[in-house]
């Protein structure tokens, strides 16, 4: 389910912004935020795993997104944060570097 859920996410942030982005962007990161609510320790584990697995194809600027949205929503959390600041949090992270993930990708190979 993470790989499956975790691939949807990394299409969607290389895919060109539509008119239900951010429709599309709620129910690709609700599995990573029902996980991070559910057990961080296993969201951060998942994370790290990522890293050592072909779980994201597009390469490091998702892994970097999907590393930088857990930290984020872990860190509201502890702040207190609402559950919408949380998932707002989230999909800010997510989505920070998406004009330039083809350029990260390349820069790291």
């Amino acid at each position: 389910y993470w790989e499956e859920s975790m691939g949807e996410m990394a299409r969607l942030l290389r895919a060109k912004a539509s008119l239900d982005f951010t429709q599309s962007l709620d129910q690709a990161s609700r599995p990573l935020l029902a996980l991070i609510e559910r057990d961080p320790d296993l969201a951060i584990l998942q994370a790290v795993l990522a890293d050592n697995s072909a779980v994201l194809n597009s390469g490091y600027a998702s892994r970097h997104a999907v590393h930088t949205a857990t930290a984020a929503c872990l860190a509201a959390g502890r702040l207190g944060w609402s559950t919408e600041q949380r998932r707002c949090a989230l999909r800010t992270a997510l989505t920070m570097n998406m004009s330039m993930t083809e350029l990260q990708n390349r820069l790291v190979t």
